[in-house]
């Protein structure tokens, strides 16, 4: 600690402590010597702003993180070092482990008991997520909150919600709101993940050549972003350009060939379009590295339904159902088949199975009293 303490890394403050971190990032090749260093978001004190005691606070605080990781980076040399001496390095696979459960309320701000319950109504907000938009509205009260955090949750959370739903005298403050959302995202706009952030924001408003913008100034970051060439595509498929957007998606599974998500996008991709064949191997490959995710197996499923495979979707049925038993879908889908292969015993089981699942299930519960009946 006291020698950390003698190389005063933090006596400048943190803003200069970051322009020499940038500096040193552009001097190394960390990042591009054309990078422009990101505004001082307007919702961080200055330095200069801060008392005395303050400053003396924050210096230790870092002093501490500081002297912590040289010690980490210690240890683990000594690791990698006796891995080096048993003659097992090019043979052993290190892996570090950093959790982060976000920096103390008390090394913050003045005020620690506000930045909680500032952190606990912008937490409410983001549960709102799930929701549709015309169950939203009640963020709007929190727009105009003293916590910038909480006024971007609340934008945030209103994204998707057309201006003329809101209340008339809320709207002014949206519009604030909005701008300091879009500013926290641009903060870090020399990342593609910003960058797609600020395209679902864009898209979610209506702005569909500003997102397209977005998800372009992402790939010119990262030309293998997965989240960006996925909605690209989507652009340029609603846009009509088929042979564009299954480009990208082809793009997208070359780049990431254990992606789940990319062979999906490029499955769905031929459903729409009708090609259900082309969509199998995709789907297959997708079902098979993500199968703790359902919706690939039942919809692999779905396909080889509609071509008329029935033997195989039943097989593809009975294995979602396996491990995930609970899968209302996977069971109704499994007991028409059944019914149509003529086993009414076993559809009947599905269907009461989706019954047990909810038992206000009204299709479910019409569909097992049809079986009964045909027994």
């Amino acid at each position: 600690m006291e020698r950390i303490e003698a190389l005063n890394l933090f006596s400048d403050g943190w803003e200069r402590l970051r322009e020499r971190i940038f500096a040193n990032q552009q001097r190394l090749g960390v990042i591009p010597a054309n990078a422009q260093l990101a505004p001082w978001p307007d919702f961080l004190q200055r330095w200069e702003s801060l008392s005395e005691g303050e400053k003396r606070l924050f210096i230790r605080q870092a002093n501490v993180y500081a002297a912590y990781l040289a010690n980490t980076d210690h240890q683990i040399g000594r690791v990698i070092a006796e891995v080096e001496r048993w003659g097992q390095l090019d043979n052993t696979l290190i892996i570090c482990v950093s959790g982060d459960n976000g920096s103390s309320a008390e090394g913050c701000c003045r005020n620690p008991t506000a930045v909680r319950w500032a952190r606990l109504r912008a937490a409410a907000l983001r549960a709102l997520d799930s929701l549709p938009p015309a169950n939203r509205l009640h963020a709007a009260r929190l727009l105009e909150d003293a916590t910038r955090l909480v006024r971007i949750e609340a934008a945030r959370a209103l994204a998707s919600v057309p201006l003329s739903a809101m209340p008339a005298a809320a709207r002014p403050a949206f519009a604030r709101a909005w701008e300091e959302l879009l500013a926290s995202e641009r903060v870090a706009a020399e990342r593609p993940e910003a960058q797609v952030n600020i395209a679902g924001l864009l898209a979610a408003r209506g702005d569909q050549v500003g997102a397209e913008a977005a998800y372009r100034a992402a790939l010119a970051r990262d030309a293998a972003f997965l989240p960006a060439l996925v909605n690209l595509a989507g652009f340029e498929e609603a846009r009509g350009r088929m042979e564009p957007a299954l480009s990208l998606l082809r793009q997208a599974v070359m780049a990431h060939p254990d992606a789940a998500d990319a062979h999906f996008a490029l499955a769905l991709f031929h459903v729409r379009r009708g090609e259900v064949a082309q969509s199998l191997e995709t789907l297959a490959a997708s079902a098979r590295l993500a199968p703790e995710e359902p919706r690939y197996r039942f919809t692999q499923a779905l396909a080889l339904q509609r071509l008329g495979r029935a033997a195989e979707a039943r097989s593809a049925l009975r294995w979602l159902l396996e491990h995930h038993p609970r899968h209302r879908d996977g069971l109704m889908v499994l007991a028409g088949l059944l019914r149509e292969q003529g086993d009414l015993a076993g559809a009947e089981r599905m269907a009461e199975a989706a019954v047990a699942l909810n038992p206000a299930d009204r299709e479910a519960a019409a569909l097992r009293a049809q079986l009964r009946g045909a027994r």
